[in-house]
């Protein structure tokens, strides 16, 4: 209904919680104490992070923790982060790397959630919606949160140089309290029968003008989801392995063929 949605919930899920109802309490937090965040939204998951001196960690894991337990993703701050999702999306538009994923978004099947626009935009989210739909997307955002935001979809990682003691009782006694998920019908990539792509679509070569006056050739291989092999990463070891030996034979294939 509104794409972009996770996306749109990653900018709002600083933006005041129960416990700390202030916005961005978390940022004056973390920038008063020599510290900062970041977070981004990839296709499978959301990522957030933060750094800050050692003797405000535990304020940290407090303020880090409520924002996944009870956020306010309140209409006001809603309105206001319209904004900046936007100008990310109109920055990257120019990026030829994007337009590519933005490429292989149009060709994907419809049935699958690789069609779909994962940017978010005003128009994705705002304008195209009717005046009494406007107010539907607080209320996605929820469902959304409760639905994914879950202690059994979530890992939390802790490094500092406090003793591990320390950091084990101050992380279960803050994130324990994010609930567990009791929807069982939340779509997975097991659950997804649709191919990502048709053969007819996917088989093909495409050639796009670029905007940044380079030249580029991607090559794109259709898997399975491998979010669960995240701990060896055989997609990042393959490609390393493989650049240097391959690169050569593919720029001498391309040459003799006359390809580009």
């Amino acid at each position: 209904m509104f794409p972009g949605l996770a996306h749109m919930l990653e900018h709002m899920i600083f933006m005041g919680s129960n416990q700390f109802p202030n916005e961005n309490d978390i940022e004056h937090y973390l920038s008063a104490n020599g510290g900062y965040s970041n977070a981004t939204t990839e296709c499978e998951y959301t990522m957030y992070e933060l750094m800050v001196e050692r003797r405000s960690l535990r304020g940290a894991i407090e303020r880090f923790s409520s924002a996944f337990i009870n956020p306010l993703l309140s209409q006001s701050s809603i309105e206001q982060e319209i904004e900046p999702i936007d100008i990310e999306f109109v920055s990257a538009i120019t990026d030829d790397n994007v337009r590519c994923q933005l490429l292989l978004t149009q060709i994907a099947n419809r049935q699958h959630p690789a069609s779909k626009f994962l940017w978010g935009n005003r128009r994705s989210l705002i304008e195209s919606k009717s005046n009494e739909r406007k107010q539907d997307i607080r209320e996605q955002l929820i469902k959304f949160f409760n639905d994914h935001y879950r202690s059994n979809n979530i890992v939390v990682i802790v490094q500092s140089q406090e003793s591990l003691e320390n950091l084990h009782n101050w992380t279960c006694e803050m994130f324990s309290k994010i609930p567990v998920s009791r929807n069982t019908n939340i779509i997975s990539p097991k659950l997804i029968s649709a191919p990502a792509f048709e053969q007819e679509q996917f088989h093909r070569l495409y050639r796009m003008e670029s905007i940044d006056n380079g030249t580029q050739l991607l090559i794109s291989w259709l898997m399975s989801p491998i979010i669960s092999d995240y701990q060896s990463s055989p997609i990042n070891y393959l490609s390393t392995i493989s650049l240097d030996f391959y690169c050569s034979r593919f720029v001498t294939i391309i040459v003799a063929g006359r390809l580009c």
